[in-house]
Formats: structure tokens, sequence, C-alpha cells
């Protein structure tokens, strides 16, 4: 039975849609040393997507840079947790003449990042009273 006709996600991981400012270098296939800053759309333990007016080529390298705040159910609401993960494009889709929505897949994400993410998703996804 296909769980997409039920309205189930498939997913392994939860995903969180949320606007944060993440910035990207270019390493492969063509290295471009030029920071873009971005918006993404949605975030999960395993990747993300957002919008740039760049089309990036499937299978680039980037490396990511992003921070995530603290919510209102953590020790510290106003912490910022630095994140920086190297990441594999896996699509990029035009969305309109000068913008493309590009997902990527962590490819270097140690598990202690791995979990911070996990737990930060898990948090912001809770309702608030």
């Amino acid at each position: 039975m296909n769980n997409r006709s039920q309205g189930q996600e498939r997913r392994e991981f939860q995903r969180l849609y949320i606007n944060l400012g993440v910035y990207y270098k270019v390493l492969s296939p063509v290295p471009d040393s030029t920071e873009s800053k971005v918006m993404s759309l949605d975030i999960s333990p395993l990747g993300m997507s957002f919008v740039s007016n760049r089309n990036l080529p499937v299978f680039s390298e980037l490396e990511l840079k992003f921070a995530l705040s603290g919510t209102k159910q953590s020790a510290a609401p106003n912490l910022t947790l630095p994140i920086e993960v190297r990441a594999k494009v896996f699509s990029c889709i035009l969305l309109n003449s000068n913008e493309f929505r590009v997902g990527v897949l962590f490819s270097s994400i140690d598990s202690k990042t791995q979990e911070r993410l996990i737990g930060y998703i898990r948090e912001s996804s809770q309702r608030f009273p």
C-alpha cells in the first residue's frame, strides 16, 4: 500500500519548515570562494532546501553555514547554535526566471551536530500553549 495516498510522511526524519539565513560556498565541481546568502525553506537532520539565484548543478559540493536560535522550551532560549557542514546538491528546480529551489543532503555531519538538529526540530515543532 502506498503511504502517500494515506497522507503519511515517508521520510525517516521530521522536516521543519523554517526560514533561516544560510551562507554557502561552492567547493566543487568548480570552486568559488564567493559566499552567497540564501534563505532556507526547510531543514531536517539529513539536509535542507533553500532558494538561490544560482543554478547549482546536481552533485555540486557546498560548504554551508547557518545558526539555530534557542527555542521557547530550551534551557537557554537566547543561545545560538552555529552549524557548519558540507552538503551535496541533489536537486535544483527552476521556480521562476531568476530563482531556483535547491535541495541538499549533508555529506559531512557529525553525530553530535545531527543530534542537535534532531532536538531543535523536535522542540520547534511542538505546539506552545
